[in-house]
């Protein structure tokens, strides 16, 4: 019997201390402890700590000090390719710029602009017209609630 009970004791334990998100698809959950995340195109997504004010994006590709952009407010896909907008990004550089942060998950390239033009040449450059761009905030009371993107988003 103490044998028995040490047994489903070390199982119990096992079991609560292991990750369970090993078994979660990648587009399967919004939530990491306190952590807010809504999945774009894997290896992408973008998170909040602060509930839904302030998200962020991290670079996979990038070098430091570029390691992000954050305040995001708008975001879309398109195909292998993700667009993030801050209104306000306070790590790209003293003037607060509007920052556009295209990622072609593809290729892995991450471009950052700050003209609104050169961001729509780019995306014309790579046959995109237009990426249909979502209030963050928005979607993702969706995606929390329902665990569903929009449905033009491919999940790869």
């Amino acid at each position: 019997m103490k044998s028995s009970v040490q047994m489903l004791i070390t199982i119990f334990l096992f079991m609560s201390c292991r990750d369970n998100r090993k078994t979660e698809d990648f587009y399967s959950y919004s939530k990491i402890s306190y952590i807010y995340r809504f999945p774009l195109i894997e290896p992408y997504e973008i998170t909040s700590p602060d509930n839904g004010v302030n998200w962020v994006i991290e670079f996979k590709n990038t070098p430091p000090p570029a390691r992000g952009i954050q305040f995001l407010t708008h975001i879309g896909v398109k195909d292998s390719v993700l667009v993030v907008y801050s209104p306000r990004d306070l790590s790209f550089s003293s003037d607060h710029p509007q920052v556009w942060v295209v990622v072609d998950v593809a290729k892995k390239e991450e471009k950052v602009f700050t003209s609104e033009i050169d961001y729509g040449a780019h995306l014309k450059s790579k046959g995109l017209v237009e990426i249909k761009l979502y209030e963050i905030n928005k979607i993702f009371e969706n995606f929390d609630a329902t665990n569903k993107l929009p449905p033009e988003w491919p999940r790869r």
